[in-house]
């Protein structure tokens, strides 16, 4: 049997590894917020950033956005969806959400971080969401971060988390841009 990030037999991946490997290989996360309708889930193109950030971009008048203006508090999870369930891991987090307000330096990180995923060159991008009516830039702080207890997982049959070191997540993710 397969267990996420290995084989049976192998040594488990330290969870910051696997956390480190998850945010830098996958470009959208699951973001759950709270409104008074109740929970709400939406998937965002997402670009992460040192020390302890995820960027993501949405009309501020969409239900997530809406939620974020009324209670910032906000949950997600960062995941690959095309592995099968033996090789399964991800990302879970809580942290806080805010509305970057007239901060280009913000968006221009924001869009080169996520230059893959755009229609235009980066340039035209930025005009267009600098003229955009309602269209916002998205800042998450993210407070705690966890990933799947493999050791737990395939010895004990418990689908039980352990906790990432944030920090560490964060700065060896932000590495990849450096160079």
């Amino acid at each position: 049997m397969k267990f996420p990030g290995g084989v049976v037999g192998q040594e488990f991946t330290e969870a910051t590894d696997r956390a480190i490997s998850i945010l830098r290989d996958n470009r959208y996360v699951t973001l759950a917020t709270v409104d008074p309708a109740g929970p709400w889930a939406a998937a965002l193109a997402f670009a992460p950033a040192a020390p302890n950030y995820l960027y993501f971009a949405s009309q501020n008048d969409s239900r997530h956005g809406l939620a974020i203006a009324g209670d910032p508090r906000v949950a997600g999870v960062i995941y690959n969806s095309t592995i099968t369930s033996d090789e399964a891991d991800g990302v879970q987090f809580s942290g806080t959400a805010t509305a970057v307000e007239d901060d280009d330096q913000q968006l221009l990180l924001f869009l080169k971080r996520t230059g893959d995923l755009l229609i235009d060159p980066l340039e035209e991008e930025f005009a267009f969401f600098k003229q955009a009516e309602g269209l916002t830039l998205y800042r998450v702080t993210v407070d705690a971060a966890f990933v799947l207890d493999q050791k737990r997982y395939i010895e004990e049959a418990v689908d039980a988390r352990e906790e990432v070191n944030v920090a560490r997540l964060f700065a060896e993710t932000e590495a990849r841009y450096a160079g």
